[in-house]
């Protein structure tokens, strides 16, 4: 998963969003899960907590709240019910 402005080499320097379309499975504690590449150098790494499994579950949303700071990430993260909408059309580009 990438932020359209990530993926343009432009550096995000304000507040965020982005998405991603996963597959519903169960990522092992301790997984690395989240990486971050600082424009001053350095990545930094977000790992499922150590006492638990992650379980990405169809049909629900997860959200993640990422705060970067020079020294470390720090997650929140909340997990609601998938709100279906109405038809959506648009062009998918690469």
């Amino acid at each position: 998963m990438t932020s359209d402005a990530a993926a343009a080499g432009t550096t995000l320097a304000t507040a965020s969003k982005c998405s991603a379309v996963v597959v519903p499975q169960t990522v092992t504690k301790g997984t690395q899960l989240i990486s971050i590449t600082l424009a001053a150098g350095g990545t930094l790494y977000y790992s499922v907590p150590a006492d638990t499994d992650l379980v990405l579950q169809p049909q629900k949303v997860h959200d993640y709240n990422i705060t970067v700071n020079l020294t470390g990430l720090t997650v929140t993260s909340t997990i609601t019910d998938w709100v279906a909408v109405g038809a959506v059309s648009g062009n998918a580009v690469m």
